[in-house]
């Protein structure tokens, strides 16, 4: 490769300013050509090659006596790293099946080109059991390193919302790492739907669709395993010992009675026929329904119900049922052994948005380069515009009196808790919802054809949900500064009876309120909305910037996910990848609208601050000498095309850790920026047909009909 021609012209240089002299000289040549074998059986790395080189070279110049050299080199020289990988090289490799055919041959179909890069790999690689997974905790050295088993983790331990530190036995601990290791939340799955259509592979991404999401399980067959259901709904109740309900929204509509909805793509939900009394043992007769509750997706899902924990294994102490352990809940009543299993029951309003609305309808719009056949009736309508109707009965329950909409029902028990969680408010899936039920509205205007008394009703709803959020943005992002600066709150409660009472204390600022929140929103709805109140959306990312960026030697290279709640405006040492793709993203959108209406500083300071964080994420992982984990002098980038979800270990105050270990969502983004799409807006935000990296590469032998990209810009006010 390069390198090697490099390092063979450097010796050859260095050989040649060395030939000609006396025997010591001679003795140079032969270092010179036993150091570069050295480096070619990686028993010295590019840094211990190059410094010792110098020294060598040093040495017959006379700038030191070789002694001091010597010593010098060695106190130059960092401890070599034990922990080895393939160096990160990034490619970008189209392959275009129509370039193979022979000349003047059209195809019968045309087939979207494959974008193979370390990202897309990747995001091909974390696919199993008919589903993505949201992390990858074995770090890619060495052969494969268990990040439970390192130094970073071990020091660090397991701890809970508090700080307070927790035996790594702990129900808490234990959930933690056995969720990490196989589950998968549902944005994460969203977003990477999304990259995957953009690069070519929803042959791929529609597998997890047919076989997960319209099914509405993992797997209904207790001899085999799976979660039988993934939406915040029991088929089968035990009567004995009946699961805990779910109420929606003011009106506390229970699970098991919202509006029954039609299973998308004429699947039916398979379950056990009445009267069962053997569930576990395969003696009880199934049945499918085609009409099931129209409730919310678990947040999370996993191939299966009984889960193994990285370290503990198949069971721990602290799972076992009382009397047997310590494990208070009813729900238990069977788990004397203490067996580890799924219990992330939790159905919340942004991941439903991004899992069952956002994430296929972008898929749907990309795959086929916007081309969508009309549709009259909510039978012949795509299948993924039939998922997305069939979570409205839930998200319709969950509008608040001021536009917002609720985070969760009641029943979802937060983390952490949240004794008013029934009415607490998360601008974050404000925005998020916003972006799926714009989506949604614009498939059901452009495409159906109306008539139909369900999508009728689904474009009654999902519009009223738009205005409500207009309305919610217009009026309440701005309640309060947080630790004196002007940002986006994060949420709150809104109480049923319409008063707002906004987050304070750690959970108050959120970084991705600001980066997603803008680039939802926009400069020119911002700024009309709160220019007149002093602070404008520029204002807006220079306190985030204060509170919450990344700076290494003073330059900007990212965000992190909150600041500290003590009010001295400390920033946390925290570096994000997938929010800092959210910040990026961001920043050329806002640069892009400032420069339209004539404010070029605003636009090239922003456009400045996306370029700094692009170049610093890009670079490849420093990994610690002692600990192959993240450590100071690199980027976020693994040697196997994942992007860390965060360079260091950290409770996000909303109720998830972070971890340097490589992530669906920062890698999903990465592949979005390779194609310049933004995942928030249907289309990506631009009408660029003709040199745009999707509509004008992969849809080159497709392109959308003339006036599509232009129409659905024009409903987000372009």
């Amino acid at each position: 490769g390069l390198f090697s021609v490099t390092v063979v012209t450097t010796l050859y240089v260095a050989c040649i300013a060395l030939v000609g002299t006396t025997e010591p000289e001679s003795d140079y040549i032969d270092k010179l050509f036993k150091l570069k074998k050295l480096l070619d059986l990686e028993l010295i790395d590019n840094e211990e090659f190059s410094i010792r080189k110098q020294a060598i070279i040093d040495n017959y110049l006379g700038i030191s006596s070789p002694s001091t050299s010597s010593s010098s080199a060695s106190s130059q020289k960092k401890p070599r790293s034990r922990w080895r990988s393939q160096p990160y090289t990034y490619y970008f490799n189209i392959h275009d099946h129509h370039s193979e055919l022979p000349v003047g041959v059209t195809p019968h179909n045309w087939t979207m080109p494959m974008v193979f890069t370390p990202q897309t790999q990747w995001l091909i690689d974390i696919f199993d059991n008919n589903m993505p997974k949201s992390y990858q905790d074995v770090l890619p050295y060495n052969n494969g390193v268990l990040y439970w088993k390192t130094k970073n983790y071990m020091t660090a331990g397991a701890f809970d919302f508090n700080g307070t530190k927790l035996p790594l036995d702990d129900i808490v601990a234990i959930q933690e790492r056995a969720l990490t290791h196989v589950g998968l939340n549902l944005y994460d799955a969203g977003i990477w739907s999304v990259a995957l259509s953009l690069a070519g592979f929803s042959d791929l991404s529609s597998m997890y669709y047919r076989n997960v999401m319209y099914t509405s399980g993992t797997g209904a067959n207790p001899q085999v395993g799976g979660l039988k259901s993934i939406r915040a709904w029991e088929p089968n109740p035990d009567p004995e010992h009946p699961p805990d309900p779910f109420y929606y929204g003011k009106a506390k509509i229970k699970n098991t009675d919202l509006t029954k909805v039609t299973m998308p793509n004429n699947f039916t939900y398979i379950r056990f026929k009445d009267g069962c009394t053997c569930p576990t043992s395969g003696c009880c007769p199934q049945e499918g329904l085609q009409q099931i509750p129209g409730n919310y997706f678990y947040r999370m899902i996993g191939p299966g119900y009984m889960l193994r924990d990285p370290l503990a294994g198949l069971y721990g102490y602290a799972w076992r049922a009382t009397p047997a352990g310590p494990d208070p809940d009813p729900a238990q009543y069977w788990n004397y052994a203490g067996v580890i299993h799924w219990n992330d029951w939790k159905p919340i309003t942004g991941e439903n948005v991004w899992g069952a609305i956002l994430g296929p309808l972008q898929q749907l719009f990309t795959k086929n380069c916007s081309h969508i056949a009309k549709f009259g009736t909510f039978k012949d309508s795509p299948p993924e515009v039939q998922l997305a109707v069939s979570i409205l009965p839930a998200a319709q329950a969950l509008m608040s009196p001021l536009g917002s909409m609720y985070h969760c029902p009641l029943g979802s028990k937060m983390y952490p808790p949240d004794p008013d969680e029934e009415t607490n408010v998360s601008n974050e899936n404000n925005f998020s919802s916003w972006a799926a039920f714009k989506a949604l509205y614009i498939v059901l205007d452009m495409f159906y054809t109306g008539g139909d008394v369900t999508l009728d009703n689904a474009k009654t709803i999902t519009g009223k949900i738009i205005a409500g959020l207009d309305h919610w943005f217009a009026t309440y992002l701005l309640p309060a500064p947080i630790n004196g600066q002007n940002v986006i709150s994060q949420g709150g409660h809104v109480t049923f009876d319409g008063q707002y009472n906004y987050q304070q204390g750690d959970q108050a600022f959120a970084v991705d309120c600001q980066t997603w929140g803008l680039l939802v929103m926009g400069q020119k709805k911002f700024d009309t909305a709160y220019a007149s109140k002093g602070v404008k959306a520029y204002d807006v990312w220079q306190s985030a910037k204060l509170l919450a960026g990344y700076y290494i030697n003073g330059v900007l290279a990212g965000v992190g996910y909150t600041t500290s709640g003590n009010g001295n405006s400390t920033r946390p040492d925290i570096w994000s990848g997938e929010w800092t793709w959210g910040a990026i993203f961001m920043c050329r959108k806002l640069a892009m609208e400032y420069r339209a209406m004539g404010d070029t500083a605003k636009a090239d300071s922003l456009d400045a601050d996306a370029q700094s964080m692009i170049s610093y994420i890009q670079k490849e992982v420093t990994v610690c000498t002692d600990d192959p984990v993240w450590c100071p002098g690199g980027g976020l980038v693994l040697p196997d095309g994942s992007y860390l979800y965060a360079n260091k270990r950290f409770f996000i105050p909303w109720g998830w850790y972070a971890n340097p270990i490589g992530a669906t969502s920062s890698t999903a983004w990465a592949v979005c920026n390779d194609l310049v799409y933004n995942p928030f807006m249907l289309g990506g935000g631009t009408n660029n047909t003709a040199t745009h990296p999707f509509w004008g590469g992969q849809c080159k032998n497709n392109p959308p009909d003339t006036g599509v990209l232009n129409k659905v810009l024009q409903y987000y006010g372009y």
